[in-house]
C-alpha cells in the first residue's frame, strides 16, 4: 500500500501500529 500519515495513526487503526512506532506503520502498510 502507501505510507500511513501520523494524523491517521492517531485516529487509531491498529493499537500496535501506535506501540511500534514507526516499524508499526510499515508491517500495517
Amino acid at each position: 500500500m502507501h505510507v500511513i500519515p501520523p494524523h491517521v495513526l492517531t485516529g487509531g487503526p491498529t493499537e500496535r501500529n501506535r506501540a511500534a512506532g514507526t516499524e508499526g506503520r510499515r508491517a500495517d502498510a
